[in-house]
C-alpha cells in the first residue's frame, strides 16, 4: 500500500496543493525582492500582495507584512519610489 491503511484519500491531494502554493508563493517572494532591488513598477505591487498574504503566517509573517505594508504603502511612498525608478 502507497498510503497506508489509516490515510484518508483526500490527503495527498490537499497536501500537493498546499505545496503548489507554498512554492508559487516562494517563487513569486523571489521575483518581487529582485523586481524591488531593480526599482520595477510591477514589484511593488507584487509585494504589497505578497504582504497582505504573509498577514497569516503568525508572528514574523504578520510583523514582515505589516512593516511591508507600512513601508510601500506610507503616504509619498509611491512618489519616492517612482523618482528612485526614474534614476535607474
Amino acid at each position: 500500500m502507497v498510503g497506508g491503511p489509516h490515510v484518508p484519500f483526500f490527503l495527498h491531494p490537499l497536501l500537493s496543493v498546499i505545496g503548489l502554493f507554498l512554492l508559487l508563493k516562494a517563487f513569486a517572494g523571489i521575483a518581487a525582492g529582485w523586481g524591488l532591488t531593480q526599482h520595477f513598477e510591477w514589484a511593488r505591487v507584487l509585494a504589497v500582495v505578497l504582504a497582505f498574504v504573509s498577514l497569516l503566517n503568525i508572528p514574523f509573517g504578520t510583523l514582515l507584512g505589516i512593516y511591508t505594508i507600512w513601508a510601500l504603502l506610507s503616504p509619498g511612498a509611491e512618489d519616492e519610489y517612482r523618482a528612485m525608478a526614474q534614476q535607474v
